[in-house]
């Protein structure tokens, strides 16, 4: 485990101590009320998070009625569907 830590702390220390591209330092700054979230960055959240939770819903509530899942076994089986969905949605949204 502290292995792990200590590799990811230098990890983000090398890309930290990269020298800046000069076209980041020819740039205007910032100006100080622009927002941290732009309205572009919001309408992906809400997108995402619209579509992660109605195939999460879907997948939860009629699963077993779309799967044609009945017994015990299968119910639990789809719990572990729905929760290995939500995490395979989470990795490709990192990467879009």
């Amino acid at each position: 485990m502290w292995v792990n830590l200590v590799q990811d702390t230098l990890a983000a220390l090398a890309l930290a101590t990269d020298p800046p591209p000069r076209s980041i330092l020819d740039r205007k700054p910032e100006p100080k009320l622009a927002p941290l979230i732009t309205p572009t960055m919001w309408k992906t959240i809400i997108g995402q998070s619209v579509y992660q939770l109605a195939v999460t819903l879907i997948l939860y509530f009629g699963g077993s009625k779309i799967l044609g899942y009945h017994s015990l076994h299968q119910e639990n089986q789809l719990q572990t569907l729905v929760f290995s969905t939500y995490v395979w949605m989470q990795i490709f949204n990192q990467y879009k």
